[in-house]
């Protein structure tokens, strides 16, 4: 087998043996607390990975897009969340052709949404999941949680069609930092209203899906959650361990980049730049830089440019030069797995396979 050094850069490569570990603890987690796990495959966007997921005991996955739904129902994934608004034609036409293949079911946070989807399921004789959004601090999608949001529920119910299942919450502005302990109870305050607007209306919640990789193994506080759809745990990165809720050690995906420049004192380039990986910021704790080199206590990609990242080593007493590779854990894996059309996995070093990332790009 090839050794991981041989690669050509820039390219992406797994951990095999971190990958399987971080799908095993979540997949743990969810047994032990009574947990559905459908985990968010924007992440990888590899069927492949979302295979292993539900063999680990997943019960389906999330997509954003239809396009990811697509890949992931024609690679044979039964059981399928998108959790975004479809609308559109062209998008429910597909959302039919889905329909064939897999239980699929839809978030919502209108009834506009919700009724083209009613209309395209009754000419297909098609029946579709819904999950009605809800805002729980976020401020991104979903109703507020009052009369406007139950009354949305009353009609979304009764539109043919559809099975209206619960609710949807994303409570991504909560992770192990700051003051979470306030914002989980303000978090289960939320849930509490919603079971008791939806029980005084008549409609079963048999789904409350929540969940994001910061909050996930918080989710056992929250009484009422039913499953939850983290994504990035699969794979982690810098600003997942900047929140605190995984180690460097537990990063799967890295960017292996070539130094091929030392020529300006003080610093070295590499050949991942911003169309290699992940231009996001890092989040917590104020950090900075655009990614990790792993292995190097205080070495970032300090700069990029399309195809140059430079990082700063005018205070490390490592020495570089032209042709030394270096491992970079970026701050956003999500972001950084869609640039690429190939993953390397190795187990101890050494290439044990390729995976096409066949839903990159698959932004519709």
């Amino acid at each position: 087998m090839m050794d991981m050094w041989e690669l050509d850069t820039p390219c992406l490569i797994i951990d095999l043996e971190v990958l399987e570990k971080n799908i095993k603890r979540m997949g743990d987690y969810c047994k032990e607390h009574n947990l559905n796990l459908r985990p968010h495959i924007k992440t990888h966007k590899i069927p492949e990975i979302a295979k292993i997921q539900v063999e680990s005991g997943a019960v389906g996955i999330t997509s954003a897009k239809v396009s990811e739904a697509e890949i992931m129902a024609d690679a044979g994934i039964k059981d399928i969340l998108i959790a975004y608004p479809v609308y559109g034609k062209q998008k429910l036409e597909r959302l039919m052709k889905i329909a064939e293949k897999a239980e699929v079911s839809v978030a919502v946070d209108s009834e506009a949404v919700a009724e083209g989807i009613s209309k395209k399921a009754g000419e297909n004789g098609k029946r579709i999941g819904i999950l009605v959004e809800a805002d729980v601090g976020m401020h991104r999608c979903g109703w507020e949680i009052g009369e406007e949001f139950i009354n949305a529920a009353k009609n979304i119910r009764d539109m043919p069609g559809l099975d209206l299942k619960g609710v949807m919450i994303y409570p991504g502005h909560i992770n192990k930092g700051g003051a979470v302990h306030s914002e989980l109870e303000k978090l289960q305050e939320d849930i509490n209203r919603m079971y008791d607007l939806f029980n005084s209306a008549g409609i079963e919640i048999r789904v409350l899906s929540g969940g994001s990789t910061p909050s996930a193994f918080l989710s056992h506080k929250l009484k009422g959650l039913t499953e939850i759809r983290p994504g990035s745990y699969v794979y982690n990165d810098m600003n997942v361990v900047g929140w605190g809720c995984a180690g460097e050690e537990d990063c799967a995906l890295k960017v292996l980049a070539t130094v091929v420049s030392t020529t300006v004192k003080g610093q070295i380039i590499v050949d991942a730049g911003s169309k290699t990986m992940s231009s996001d910021s890092f989040l917590p704790k104020n950090g900075r830089g655009f990614g990790k080199i792993f292995g190097y206590e205080n070495l970032f990609i300090k700069k990029m440019n399309e195809e140059h990242g430079y990082i700063d080593i005018s205070t490390s007493e490592s020495k570089f030069k032209v042709g030394d590779k270096l491992l970079v854990i970026p701050n956003h894996c999500c972001t950084t797995s869609n640039m690429h059309d190939e993953v390397y996995g190795l187990r101890d070093n050494k290439v044990e396979l390729s995976w096409q990332i066949t839903a990159r790009g698959k932004i519709r």
